[in-house]
């Protein structure tokens, strides 16, 4: 053990002695039943004996007597043991259980790969949690989750509330699904907030209405808000390739009796409604851009210039939408906070982006009127209707991936940024396969439509980019385009 009192007034030259300084070993303990424990396990084990305000003060104690010790020579702190200098000299969130989440650990969760904030969010939580009020405030924000009207305290706490849930995910006493509604609902509420101060011309939330429904109501409220398949089966439901009727009739009683076991929360379908919406909003406004275009119809109804959005909990309803598809039964999707343009999140996965007041994010498809964050979500419970309709998702998703490849490694690249920005653009593009062509024509005129659309627009960004040697690019990416495709429909078994 290293007493500080004893430590030299400044640091000895290490590089003067005859010995060699080697790494701290690892240390075990042999316990009551003969298995050995590192320094790490011990201590993890110890503080669940103690309680909460006991593990505060020896934690403070034991980083108050390492802190001396670090302002020596990083040779002197080497001597430190790795497993306590990760335990106290680290930030750390203790959790209500006792269970201690190190701030590494925190920001590598899956959950934040995709956010800035995520640093900033961690201390905060911790800062919560030191409180003096926190077990009381926490003990009352569990408590009203057990009831219908736990979206009561939202409007006024949505951002103590957002803390909280993620709290309460950790610790083990609400699931991701709960915490991601809890979110949306303090989300709204925020928005709500401060799109007040916005002109009356824009697009913004006027209303917001969390609904908790009840099983009893739940087929009804699906049928009226046009969530397939409870809805009538038309393009504007968007889901059009379903399995049969008869196992349709299974799929909803299955549905109804699974969501009867289903806490409030889980129950709770956000309702928001934003105004000023107009044919000129088209092109600023996605839900308006959605419902006005006939693209499609669900969770959207429009009451004069204003516009009813329902967003639903989104692990029930894509566990919904997978059971009523005829395809795609094993898509997966990433359910995470936090945006981020990058083509690999694509590769065989769909990252959804939840709502969160605590995390950034921007408007979808350049769109700048409405809410950004709910936008996205919305934005994305549409691509999650988009890949249950696809008979062609694999492909295009090999498709996509072998074209990034050749953005690559082809030699018409490697001299030619712009051109590779241009043509990974496209490749992009094919890899988020976000069509809806599927919906309203055979499968096989819905892909070459697809392809083909997105060609055009590739080669007129060539000819803008540079129309001297237009001829000369699109020869080199047709031909590339074409093996690409050529290799794999030969090895495909999509329609």
């Amino acid at each position: 053990m290293l007493i500080t009192s004893h430590l030299p007034i400044s640091p000895p030259d290490f590089n003067s002695l005859p010995i060699e300084i080697l790494p701290p070993p690892t240390y075990k303990f042999l316990t009551s039943s003969n298995s050995e424990e590192t320094f790490s396990d011990l201590n993890s084990r110890c503080f669940q004996h103690l309680r909460t305000e006991d593990q505060k003060v020896l934690c403070e104690l034991i980083k108050s007597m390492i802190a001396p010790l670090t302002s020596y020579d990083e040779q002197i702190s080497s001597l430190i043991s790795p497993q306590l200098k990760s335990h106290f000299i680290t930030s750390f969130l203790l959790l209500p259980s006792s269970r201690i989440i190190e701030e590494e650990d925190f920001l590598d969760n899956p959950l934040f790969k995709n956010t800035k904030e995520k640093k900033a969010v961690f201390e905060k939580l911790i800062e919560i949690t030191k409180d003096s009020s926190f077990e009381k405030t926490y003990e009352n924000f569990l408590f009203s989750l057990k009831s219908d009207s736990w979206v009561e305290p939202c409007r006024e706490y949505h951002i103590l509330y957002t803390y909280l849930s993620i709290i309460a995910y950790f610790n083990g006493d609400i699931d991701q699904e709960e915490m991601f509604v809890i979110h949306a609902v303090c989300t709204a509420y925020n928005d709500l907030e401060n799109h007040s101060n916005k002109p009356e011309s824009s697009v913004r939330v006027i209303q917001v209405v969390p609904k908790v429904i009840s099983p009893e109501d739940i087929s009804g409220y699906l049928t009226k808000g046009n969530f397939p398949p409870f809805a009538e089966n038309t393009p504007k439901n968007m889901l059009t390739n379903r399995v049969s009727e008869q196992e349709l009739e299974t799929v909803k009683a299955d549905f109804i009796k699974k969501f009867a076991e289903m806490p409030s929360v889980k129950r709770t379908f956000l309702e928001y409604t934003l105004s000023s919406i107009s044919h000129e909003k088209i092109k600023t406004s996605m839900e308006a851009f959605l419902h006005l275009s006939f693209f499609s119809n669900v969770g959207l109804s429009l009451d004069g210039n204003r516009l009813k959005v329902i967003l639903p909990p989104m692990g029930l309803i894509i566990d919904l939408f997978r059971a009523a598809s005829s395809y795609n039964k094993d898509a997966k999707f990433d359910l995470m906070f936090g945006h981020k343009n990058d083509y690999k999140l694509l590769d065989g996965r769909r990252p959804i982006t939840m709502a969160s007041l605590l995390f950034k994010t921007s408007f979808p498809h350049g769109y700048t009127e409405g809410s950004e964050r709910l936008s996205m979500l919305f934005h994305d419970l549409v691509h999650v209707l988009l890949e249950f309709n696809n008979p062609h998702l694999k492909l295009l998703i090999k498709i996509g991936n072998d074209l990034l490849k050749e953005s690559e490694q082809h030699p018409i690249f490697h001299s030619n940024p712009t051109l590779k920005k241009v043509f990974r653009s496209f490749a992009g593009t094919i890899l988020d396969r976000g069509t809806g062509d599927y919906v309203h024509v055979a499968p096989e005129i819905a892909f070459h439509a697809f392809i083909n659309k997105h060609l055009t627009k590739l080669s007129k960004k060539i000819l803008k980019m540079d129309g001297a040697n237009y001829l000369f690019h699109m020869a080199h990416v047709n031909e590339i385009l074409l093996s690409v495709l050529g290799k794999n429909l030969l090895t495909s078994s999509s329609p």
